[in-house]
C-alpha cells in the first residue's frame, strides 16, 4: 500500500508529479468542467490537506472519488501518454503501465490479461533499471526511471504524416493562417497597442494592473491575485532596461510571485506561463512564448528526429526538462536550435510562437477519437 500526502499550498503540478511518481500516469485536475493550469495552488480552487491510502486493490475510479471526499480536488487519471482517460474499474497501479496510444477495448483487454495471468509484467523498479541504459541512449536523458515515465511518448492526433518535416513553407502556411483569422489580427493587434502605445514603460502602476488583467484574461493563465501580480512586477529590479536589452532572468523575476490567500497568508506561487507571455509582449524580438501545445510539438519533434551524438539543444532535452523543469534559458536554446534543425533561421521567434502554437493547436489540443 501506498500513502499519498497533499498539502492546500501544493500547485497543481506539485500534485500531478505525487501521482505520477507513485502510478506513472498523468493526471488532469478539473474546476467547473475546465482544465486547472499547472501553477495553480490548490487551496485557491478549494482543495484541502489529505492523505489517501492506496491500498493494492485501489481502482482509478476509486482513488478518483477519494481525491474529491478528501482533497476536495476532481481530477481524472489518464495513460502516461496522455493520449486517453483510464477507465475508472482499472486498477491504480496499472495505470502508469497501459501501452501507449491505447483504446478504451485494449485497456480493458490489458487489464483482463494481467488479472488472469496471460500476461505477466517485470517488476517496475527491475524493468527500469534493465532498460535505464537504453532508454538514456534513445533519450540522451539524465532523468530518474520516475521521470522517463512522463508522457515519454506523445501521440499526436489527428495523426501527423512520417515524411512531415517543420520546414519555411510550413510556417508560412500557418502565419498565413493567423493573418487571415480576424480574432487573431484584432487581438495582436489590441495587445501590442496596450503594450507598446497605451503603457510602454512598466510604470505607473495601474497601467501594469491594465497590462497584466488583459494578459491574464486572453491567454487564461489562471493568476490568482492580478493585483499582486502587479504589485510585484512593478517592483522587479531595473525592469524596463532589462526587458530591452532581452535579459532571459527577467522571466524568473517576474514568474515567482507572492500571493495572499484567504487568511492573509503570503504564499509563492511559480506563474512560468504567464511571465513568458508577459516579457514577450515588451519585447517581442527577444521572448519566446513558453505553452503547453508548444512543448509538446518541441518534443514530439525533437524526439522523433534525434540521433545519438547530436549536441543540438533541440535534441539533447528531455521533456521532464522542457515541462516540469521550466528552466526558461534551455528553453529559449530549445527553440534557437529547432530554428537550426529546421533551416528556419530567418523568421523571429514571435514568428516561431504562432507556428508552434497553431500546430500544437491542430495535433495536440483536438477532442481524441471515440474509442
Amino acid at each position: 500500500m501506498k500513502k499519498l500526502i497533499f498539502k492546500s499550498n501544493m500547485t497543481v503540478m506539485q500534485l500531478k508529479t505525487s501521482i505520477n511518481e507513485a502510478f506513472g500516469c498523468a493526471v488532469h485536475v478539473k474546476q467547473g468542467g475546465k482544465l486547472v493550469d499547472d501553477e495553480v495552488v490548490l487551496s485557491t480552487i478549494g482543495g484541502k490537506d489529505g492523505e489517501i491510502d492506496c491500498y493494492d486493490e485501489m481502482t482509478v475510479g476509486q482513488f478518483q472519488q477519494a481525491m474529491l471526499d478528501v482533497c476536495n480536488v476532481k481530477l481524472s487519471i489518464f495513460t502516461a501518454d496522455e493520449w486517453v482517460a483510464v477507465l475508472p474499474e482499472i486498477l491504480l497501479s496499472l495505470s502508469g503501465r497501459i501501452p501507449d496510444g491505447a483504446t478504451k477495448a485494449s485497456m480493458s483487454l490489458f487489464s483482463q490479461r494481467v488479472a488472469d495471468g496471460s500476461l505477466i509484467l517485470d517488476n517496475e523498479d527491475d524493468a527500469d533499471e534493465d532498460n535505464a541504459d537504453e532508454d538514456a541512449e534513445s533519450s540522451n536523458s539524465s532523468a530518474t526511471s520516475q521521470g522517463r515515465r512522463k508522457l515519454k511518448k506523445i501521440v499526436p492526433y489527428p495523426a501527423i504524416e512520417e515524411d512531415y518535416m517543420p520546414s519555411a513553407a510550413e510556417v508560412e502556411r500557418y502565419l498565413e493562417k493567423w493573418n487571415k483569422d480576424e480574432e487573431y489580427i484584432a487581438s495582436e493587434e489590441a495587445l501590442n497597442n496596450l503594450f507598446l502605445k497605451v503603457y510602454p514603460k512598466n510604470t505607473p502602476l495601474y497601467g501594469v494592473l491594465n497590462k497584466a488583467a488583459v494578459l491574464n484574461d486572453y491567454y487564461s493563465t489562471n493568476i490568482y491575485s492580478i493585483y499582486d501580480m502587479a504589485v510585484h512586477i512593478s517592483k522587479v529590479t531595473n525592469l524596463e532596461n532589462r526587458l530591452k536589452k532581452g535579459d532571459l532572468s527577467v522571466v524568473d523575476s517576474i514568474r515567482h510571485a507572492m500571493f495572499k490567500d484567504a487568511n492573509g497568508n503570503e504564499r509563492e506561487i511559480d506563474c512560468y506561463s504567464f511571465a513568458t507571455k508577459y516579457c514577450s509582449r515588451n519585447n517581442p524580438v527577444a521572448y519566446p512564448i513558453y505553452d503547453s501545445l508548444a512543448a509538446k510539438v518541441l518534443w514530439y519533434f525533437s524526439s522523433r528526429d534525434r540521433k545519438n551524438g547530436d549536441t543540438n539543444p533541440f535534441y539533447t532535452f528531455t521533456w521532464h526538462e522542457i515541462h516540469t523543469n521550466r528552466n526558461y534559458k534551455q528553453y529559449c536554446n530549445i527553440i534557437k536550435g529547432f530554428q537550426e534543425a529546421y533551416s528556419l533561421e530567418q523568421y523571429s521567434v514571435r514568428d516561431i510562437d504562432k507556428y508552434l502554437w497553431q500546430f500544437g493547436k491542430d495535433h495536440f489540443q483536438k477532442k481524441q477519437p471515440n474509442v
